[in-house]
């Protein structure tokens, strides 16, 4: 599930993760809808925006973790866009990845968050 406001982003994320033979059950963008959502799709892994309309990251995680207990919650976060970008590339070259599905999964596989 990709849990961001900002639909763009939101959407842009999840295609990338179906393109590249993820399943993405559900997105939202904001507490109250990836609680719901969460609880009707009991999602193994989330993307976390920090920054949401009602609410932050921090307690869109403790309704995700309450309605499924099973889900593993990855936080992503920026304070703009070439920070993100800067930060994104240079972790992509440090691990030698070649995107962010695979920056996505390297951290899934680990159980990091």
């Amino acid at each position: 599930m990709v849990v961001d406001d900002h639909p763009i982003w939101r959407d842009g994320v999840a295609r990338d993760l179906a393109e590249a033979g993820l399943t993405v059950v559900a997105t939202a963008d904001g507490v109250a809808a990836a609680r719901r959502r969460a609880a009707a799709t009991r999602p193994a892994v989330v993307l976390m925006d920090m920054h949401l309309p009602d609410g932050n990251g921090a307690d869109a995680t403790a309704a995700v973790l309450e309605a499924s207990p099973g889900s593993t919650v990855l936080v992503l976060s920026a304070l703009s866009h070439r920070t993100v970008e800067n930060h994104v590339q240079a972790t992509l070259r440090k691990l030698q990845l070649a995107n962010r599905v695979e920056l996505a999964r390297y951290a899934i596989e680990r159980g990091l968050d």
